[in-house]
């Protein structure tokens, strides 16, 4: 098991919305887990890159809103973000949907 993915991971395809200083993006996410999310992009913004993160999945995962950075990039394939900061109540609506497929 590599070790930057730790805990659970669930495939979950929704768009996510972006925002850097700069510029606002709409991107396809590929899995989510309590540290972090994938997000497929061609262009990949690079590593280290701050940006803000909205997405969800009513109702089974209400609108998240989280910053993040860019840890892992992948060309061609995507990018892995680590949240850095997420609320406590997001963070437990991210852990019981990752749940919900393992019961």
């Amino acid at each position: 098991m590599d070790e930057h993915r730790q805990g659970g991971r669930k495939e979950f395809f929704v768009d996510v919305v972006l925002g850097t200083d700069k510029a606002h993006y709409v991107v396809q996410s590929k899995n989510l887990s309590e540290r972090g999310i994938f997000l497929s992009m061609r262009r990949a913004l690079p590593v280290g890159t701050v940006l803000k993160i909205a997405f969800g999945n009513p109702p089974q995962l209400p609108m998240i809103r989280a910053s993040g950075i860019i840890k892992r990039q992948f060309e061609g394939k995507g990018v892995g973000i680590a949240f850095t900061d997420i609320s406590a109540s997001d963070l437990e609506a991210i852990r019981g949907f990752i749940a919900e497929e393992a019961d």
